[in-house]
């Protein structure tokens, strides 16, 4: 799998009290499980399964609780051949539980920066990391961000080479909303072009953030537009992964696209 055959839908399954969007619609398992069948239903490659909030000021959650949220979760969805299972964690130890479980991506959202066992894992397992951007303080000061994030994202890349994790396994994400004010975002965005210099599959995730209200003035949280729209941009640039929210109407953008770009799935 190198996820340059076609652009990816990562669809979101998040099993927590307080994500920014979706927060405690998921935290009951039986309630994550009817949510993961949609989002398969609806057409993601990937399901990318969270049991802790990665917003500014979310609640910590220890491993063991983590753990517990997930692991069943993950179990449920491996039955299912045609979806990849993400985990979004930046613990090693859950890490470890949900590699053992059957997970096939690690997306770590402080990209081994916050524990230092997470590249020997990721290793141990052979299995997929995204390393993405992010400062682990809530906002940071940049003289030029798109710079700044792709050489910090670079030097992330060499610490996962040097552990000895297969290049072919690694996706980075510049980590939109992350250590980034809202108009870096957009600059970010802007110049996504940039970080397909690195040659590796790139995974963007703007769904619904609020720096998406700069561009339009509309929140968000209560029009999806914005977020299909740069769904169609980063579509077009060539990013190969995209995490959403609404897997059926981001998939019928990219299916689009991919027909555009890749073909085969034109109807006569």
């Amino acid at each position: 799998m190198n996820f340059r055959d076609k652009i990816y839908i990562m669809g979101i399954l998040n099993i927590t009290v307080d994500s920014f969007f979706d927060g405690n619609k998921y935290f009951e398992k039986n309630k994550a499980i009817e949510h993961a069948l949609k989002i398969i239903e609806d057409g993601a490659d990937i399901i990318d399964i969270g049991g802790e909030s990665t917003k500014p000021n979310s609640l910590k959650v220890s491993s063991y609780d983590e753990i517990n949220r997930i692991i069943d979760i993950i179990s449920e969805i491996k039955k299912y051949k045609n979806v990849l299972i993400s985990v979004d964690t930046y613990k090693s130890e859950v890490a470890e539980e949900a590699l053992k479980t059957g997970a096939d991506i690690i997306n770590d959202v402080y990209g081994g920066l916050y524990d230092e066992k997470m590249f020997e894992v990721v290793k141990k397992y052979d299995s997929y990391v995204c390393i993405t951007h992010n400062r682990m303080n809530s906002i940071n000061c940049f003289s030029n961000v798109v710079d700044e994030t792709y050489n910090e994202l670079k030097i992330r890349y060499n610490e996962a080479i040097n552990v000895g994790i297969d290049s072919n396994k690694i996706i980075l994400d510049p980590g939109l909303g992350f250590s980034k004010y809202g108009y870096n975002n957009i600059l970010i965005l802007k110049n996504i072009s940039k970080f397909k210099e690195f040659n590796l599959p790139i995974l963007v995730g703007a769904s619904r953030k609020k720096f998406l209200k700069n561009l339009n003035g509309v929140d968000p949280l209560e029009d999806n537009l914005s977020t299909l729209s740069v769904t169609a941009y980063l579509g077009a640039k060539g990013i190969n992964i995209l995490r959403v929210h609404d897997v059926k109407e981001n998939k019928q953008v990219i299916d689009v696209i991919n027909s555009i770009i890749f073909g085969g799935n034109c109807i006569e």
